[in-house]
């Protein structure tokens, strides 16, 4: 499926380059990344208390050449940047901000090699073209967002606030970013191939059968159709929805022989458009939220890894929801707070037959074809709830209005009684199968959905299990050995940074940040709630006593994990036989907990 732009109009794209709006763009990720290159210890700056904060000024490898910022102090050693104050001082001058130009300045203190910078460079290139295109469009109001449905809410947010090439994208034109990327919002059909059983395998929860579930995904007359252009041999086939992306620039190439012979066979469009979640190859029916959301190989870099899906998860991820299902159901606290885990419930694996070959060979080239469905959150609600990605609780509109701020007006509660009903739905089921069950996720902010009551916080909706769900290595060593080869551990040093540096460290740092700057809360005050929240979670629970003195958040500090230096320094752009490039952690020094004093 070719682009909807008309070649006449691909002058367009260059429309939100316009001089202002890229500065603003440049600006705000200058102090992203100032933010996170002091956070992981790559650069260090000097510090200046002034009355209005503390100035900032990182010098570069040339020392004739300053970084100038004004900064607020945070817990967690973070950087409030102002982006209106950054100034590149060089040569006796003081110039217009340059994103790139940062990274050029300090590359020898970061210590990125050539290609690793190059690449960088360009992923850092493709996250402000999204942002221009952002700006270009308008940001919603705050206000406004704390009303809309939840795919509108998905629609307005800007990519991982962690990760600061968070809409790099290689791989996707200009055209496609219009085309493809969450932020438009833009319903889009999936194509739809048959694949012979020699190829693929389809994958299920107990119940579910492979024709019955096409039917309702695809609807019965559309599927009755698709299998009359099989013949006699549909039995043989199985289903498999298609981005427009991948099959033009993958598959229609890389399986041209399957194509030829027989073995995947073009069905046609589906009759329903999707529209892209942040996690960009993941989609929503555009009409029935009701509906599963669909998963799809999208081999374009983005966020430190090409996004197929692994044959290997996909297999399994039926067999880890029923396995999690076994595990947790049944839990009366679990119950009692609402937690929705969302089940992964059907996949169909490709396997190509000339990259499987291969061995340790580059992970995407295994990763080309597959789908997974997950259910869709919507049923489980109750009547009067909506839903709301976790992730907009960061949110700030260009009047410096915070969306967490909104969210509490219209639920007519104090910010300070918002955030303590949210820690308690939120924090409270990953507390508990922490310390209870041993069983973590990474329930960052684009993984959690929040279930809102008119504005008010309840409960909390996770998903993304097979590939984030981990535990303790008691737990796994009683694992089947397929769910071994699969469930990450974590070892005893490990275990407390899945709150300590997901939750803490990779959230609630610029949660609090947002609420002290933009709510009117000190950020004091938001880490003494979070305190509250644990210490009424272990007075509610003294059996696990034992645990709560191991696993000890109250710590003094933690490791700071460096999620860009990985991509920056460690890793780089090398094609890994397996998209987790080192299992070993490396840590940038210790942060300093904000719990700690409040023990």
């Amino acid at each position: 499926m070719m682009s909807d732009l008309d070649p006449s109009d691909l002058l367009a794209l260059a429309r939100p380059l316009e001089p202002a709006a890229w500065r603003r763009v440049n600006q705000r990720y200058l102090a992203r990344a100032i933010a996170e290159l002091l956070h992981e210890r790559m650069v260090v700056a000097d510090v200046r208390e002034t009355r209005g904060g503390h100035a900032l000024t990182v010098t570069g490898d040339d020392p004739e050449i300053r970084w100038r910022c004004v900064a607020h102090r945070r817990a967690l050693e973070h950087w409030h940047v102002d982006p209106g104050s950054i100034v590149r001082e060089g040569g006796g001058r003081a110039e217009a901000a340059d994103a790139a130009q940062l990274f050029l300045d300090l590359r020898g203190a970061i210590g990125s090699d050539p290609s690793t910078l190059t690449h960088f460079l360009e992923e850092t290139a493709q996250t402000l073209y999204a942002d221009a295109c952002i700006e270009a469009r308008g940001r919603p109001r705050a206000a406004v967002l704390a009303d809309a449905d939840h795919q509108t809410v998905e629609a307005a947010m800007e990519g991982h606030p962690w990760v600061l090439v968070n809409k790099g994208r290689l791989g996707f034109s200009a055209a496609d970013v219009v085309r493809y990327a969450p932020e438009h919002g833009r319903s889009q059909p999936l194509l739809w191939l048959a694949a012979h059983e020699e190829r693929a395998d389809f994958h299920a929860v107990p119940g579910l059968d492979h024709d019955r579930f096409v039917d309702d995904q695809l609807g019965a007359d559309v599927a009755a159709r698709f299998r009359a252009r099989l013949g006699g041999a549909a039995a043989a086939y199985r289903f498999i929805p298609v981005n427009a992306w991948q099959w033009q620039h993958k598959i229609a190439v890389q399986m041209a022989g399957d194509l030829a012979t027989g073995r995947l066979i073009p069905l046609g469009v589906g009759p329903a458009g999707y529209r892209p979640q942040q996690s960009i190859r993941t989609y929503q029916h555009a009409t029935d939220p009701s509906r599963c959301f669909v998963k799809t190989a999208l081999s374009i870099l983005n966020t430190f890894q090409i996004r197929g899906l692994d044959p290997r998860k996909l297999r399994l991820a039926p067999t880890v929801t029923s396995w999690l299902r076994e595990r947790l159901g049944g839990d009366p606290v679990l119950e009692q707070t609402g937690v929705v885990l969302l089940g992964e419930v059907a996949t169909v694996a490709y396997h190509h037959p000339v990259f499987t070959q291969v061995e340790r060979g580059p992970y995407q080239f295994r990763e080309l074809l597959g789908a997974l469905w997950r259910e869709s959150p919507a049923p489980h609600l109750r009547p009067g709830e909506t839903l709301m990605s976790m992730a907009a609780l960061l949110y700030v509109d260009d009047h410096g209005d915070a969306l967490v701020a909104a969210l509490a007006r219209r639920a007519g509660l104090p910010l300070v009684e918002w955030l303590r009903r949210y820690l308690d739905a939120y924090l409270t089921p990953l507390l508990h199968c922490f310390y209870r069950h041993e069983t973590f996720f990474v329930a960052h902010g684009e993984n959690t959905i929040l279930v809102l009551d008119g504005g008010a916080p309840t409960r909390v909706v996770i998903k993304d299990l097979v590939e984030e769900v981990q535990v303790s290595r008691r737990v796994r060593a009683g694992l089947s050995d397929e769910l071994r080869g699969l469930v990450y551990d974590l070892d005893d040093q490990l275990v407390p940074l899945h709150l300590l540096t997901d939750v803490f460290d990779g959230f609630f740092r610029y949660l609090g940040d947002v609420v002290a700057t933009y709510g009117g809360v000190a950020e004091s005050t938001f880490w003494r709630l979070v305190a509250d929240t644990v210490r009424r979670y272990q007075a509610a629970h003294p059996e696990l006593a034992d645990a709560f003195a191991r696993i000890d958040l109250f710590c003094p500090e933690f490791p700071c994990y460096p999620l860009n230096k990985y991509r920056m320094v460690y890793h780089g752009y090398a094609e890994a036989a397996d998209n987790v490039h080192d299992l070993a952690p490396r840590f940038a020094g210790m942060l300093r907990n904000p719990l700690a004093v409040m023990r």
